[in-house]
């Protein structure tokens, strides 16, 4: 039978220093501020067996250089918890398992020099955050949700503005999906360098009130460069606020909604693309 850790008061589970190995079969059940597993120069892995639920405190804490390999469950649920934060340069976080943030939680923490790969499921709902990247990068080969007004699925909020800025990837054949209200990507960030996220692969964005990609800033940039976007039910497909910059050159659909009495050129600007102060520039894309 798996073995399984309760954590709570501000305490820690697992230790591993300096190139250790910790690895997780088991259940960890995190609370009161507590820390599942803490690794510095460590890494850690959660197997396909191992879940890890956090109600108030972080699941996995990987610092200065260590790498998270989930392969299994990882839940935040409050607005206290944390599923896996990773911070330092050459910390990196593999996702082919599941990670949940709900009830205002963050799925994923990356502070500078963090960066994470996901190929699993990632999923966001009832206010929270499924990757939030400070100063890291974010690159998707798997499938992220994010549902509900205040949830966001990938967020690059950059702030001391060194290193090359922020990166969210969506990469061909993978999947961003975006329902009631939510925000699939969004850079919000006060960075001096660029934060940049460009989708390869399918947006599909429904309902009034979500976005499926904002770029809110000056140096905030997002491109659907060979992506394919589906825009439904009053939803919007990119935003650009504060300065920020959009721009399409791949293949986007637009169905109607709560807008269908718009001319056509009314539903574009204001269906598919929203401009608040920024810059907005189509190229080849089919409009």
């Amino acid at each position: 039978m798996p073995g399984t850790i309760n954590v709570n008061n501000a305490t820690t589970g697992i230790f591993g220093d300096l190139n250790d190995t910790v690895t997780n079969t088991g259940d960890i059940n995190v609370s009161a501020g507590g820390t599942g597993i803490k690794g510095n120069s460590a890494d850690v892995v959660n197997t396909a067996d191992g879940t890890i639920d956090v109600t108030e405190g972080t699941g996995i804490a990987v610092l200065n250089g260590g790498t998270v390999a989930n392969a299994g469950s990882v839940t935040a649920n409050g607005s206290s918890s944390i599923g896996i934060e990773a911070s330092g340069t050459g910390t990196t976080v593999t996702n082919s398992g599941t990670v949940t943030a709900i009830n205002g939680g963050i799925g994923v923490l990356l502070g500078t020099g963090g960066d994470l790969s996901n190929t699993g499921t990632v999923s966001s709902t009832t206010g929270s955050t499924g990757i939030d990247a400070t100063d890291g990068n974010i690159s998707n080969f798997g499938t992220v949700i994010a549902d509900g007004s205040g949830s966001t699925g990938l967020k690059a909020s950059g702030t001391t503005g060194t290193g090359s800025g922020n990166e969210i990837l969506i990469a061909a054949g993978d999947t961003l999906t975006v329902t009631d209200g939510a925000t699939g990507a969004l850079l919000d960030g006060t960075s001096a360098t660029t934060e940049l996220v460009v989708n390869d692969g399918t947006v599909d964005v429904s309902g009034e009130g979500s976005v499926g990609i904002e770029a809110s800033g000056t140096n905030a940039d997002a491109q659907n460069v060979a992506g394919f976007y589906t825009v439904s039910s009053g939803a919007t497909g990119l935003l650009a606020s504060n300065g920020g910059s959009v721009s399409n050159s791949g293949e986007i659909d637009i169905s109607g909604g709560s807008r269908n009495s718009r001319n056509e050129s009314r539903l574009w600007c204001d269906v598919f693309l929203q401009q608040m102060g920024g810059t907005i520039d189509f190229s080849t894309g089919r409009k």
